[in-house]
This record gives C-alpha cells, sequence and structure tokens, in this order.
C-alpha cells in the first residue's frame, strides 16, 4: 500500500542502526522475524547481513532463505512501492547474494519509473 510504505520510511529513516538491522532481516525468514537479528532466540551474536545470515545457515537451509525473501520482495516489486530506503537495502542485499535467475526477476520487475526512484538514493545506488 502506498501510503503504508510511507509510514514505512517514517520509521526507517531516522531509526538508530541496531533498528534499523532488526526491521531489515526479518525479510530474511520467519525466525528472524520472531527473534530478531540473532534469528535463533539463543542470544548469539546478531547478523549483520543476509551474506552473513547465510553462512550461519547449513547449505540445505539458504535456498529456502532466498525463496523466503523473493516470496517478500517480489510483491513489493511489483506494486512499484519501491520508495522505502529499507526495500533498497534489503533487495540491494538479496541481489548480491542471489544468482543471475534472482538478478534477471528483479530486473524485469523493476524496469521503470520505480527504478528510477530507486537509483536517486544512497541504498539504491548500490
Amino acid at each position: 500500500h502506498p501510503v503504508g510504505s510511507q509510514v514505512l520510511e517514517s520509521l526507517y529513516f531516522p531509526a538508530p542502526p541496531a533498528q534499523k538491522t532488526s526491521m531489515e532481516v526479518e525479510f530474511y525468514g520467519p525466525e528472524y522475524a520472531l527473534f530478531g537479528a540473532a534469528g535463533d532466540g539463543t542470544g548469539a551474536t546478531a547478523v549483520k547481513s543476509l551474506k552473513e545470515a547465510m553462512l550461519r545457515k547449513p547449505v540445505a537451509q539458504r535456498q529456502g532463505m532466498l525463496r523466503q525473501m523473493n516470496a517478500a520482495l517480489l510483491p513489493i516489486l511489483e506494486k512499484g512501492l519501491v520508495s522505502p530506503s529499507i526495500i533498497h537495502k534489503v533487495l540491494a542485499e538479496y541481489l548480491d547474494v542471489g544468482g543471475p535467475g534472482t538478478k534477471f526477476e528483479a530486473a524485469h520487475s523493476l524496469a521503470g519509473p520505480a527504478f528510477l526512484r530507486m537509483v536517486h538514493t544512497r541504498e539504491g545506488a548500490h
């Protein structure tokens, strides 16, 4: 929803780095949404990026994380709700670890005005 994306941006942009990270990791999967940046509820050190979170997972679970992110990001991209900085950051991490098919699908979804909005932000230009 366009208004919801503006509310998200107004909460994310001024947040301290620790809160931004905890908002970002919710895209990584349900365990991160429930237990925060540690992702396991044990109080382990928090992850700071998707790549770091994937390295902590067994190889068999890494594709599941990418599928979870795809399921979360694809509707956002299809609706063109890419204005919030958090979407730029999470999408950049997703594209960084994803394969060629992931990059093709995201590029296809981002063509047009949504892409122009993204490249004019620090996170989107990454």
